[in-house]
């Protein structure tokens, strides 16, 4: 079976019109129509918010019975860039279960020396791998100091700013 006709019985079994599912996934209805036909095969990213808008692992998408692997090609993955800031997703939410913890998404970032992110929240926390560079964070009125290899985890709905010494690269994963 292809992963439109599973997006289609997974979408039929929660009752979900074509229009409801579509507009939970923030993609045109005419999108999610190709996709369920077969006649266009959705992004990884796509998939991701399509499995999470139907609490069904990603995998379940995809998977056939004597196992799977997918590849998702670095030309594939999501990247938001700027010339300071590079976070590429790794692992889009909804890929390993959309009710583990929640929803998890891993980013690889790559942040140059000078930046700062100003005091800000997220909807989560929050898991970091350090892998190069210095890292200060401010979260409760302390500094904490980050180097390659240390490892943070902290609430993220709570204020914090951070600032990169060096060039900075680490693993991010974000629970929801």
């Amino acid at each position: 079976m292809d992963i439109g006709q599973k997006i289609r019985d997974e979408r039929k079994r929660a009752s979900m019109t074509l229009e409801h599912l579509a507009k939970k996934v923030g993609i045109s209805k005419m999108t999610l129509h190709r996709i369920e036909t077969g006649k266009t095969s959705p992004s990884i990213a796509v998939l991701g918010d399509i499995a999470q808008a139907l609490q069904k692992p990603i995998v379940s998408f995809i998977e056939e019975e004597n196992g799977f692997i997918k590849i998702t090609r670095k030309k594939d993955q999501f990247l938001l860039e700027n010339a300071n800031l590079m976070t590429r997703n790794i692992l889009p939410r909804g890929s390993i279960s959309p009710n583990n913890l929640g929803s998890i998404s891993i980013n690889y970032v790559e942040a140059k020396d000078g930046i700062e992110l100003e005091t800000h929240t997220n909807k989560g926390f929050e898991w970091v791998f350090h892998i190069s560079g210095k890292t200060i964070i401010h979260y409760n009125n302390k500094e904490y100091e980050s180097r390659p290899g240390d490892v943070f985890f902290y609430d993220g709905r709570q204020p914090h700013s951070v600032k990169y010494y060096g060039n900075n690269k680490f693993v991010l994963i974000s629970f929801k």
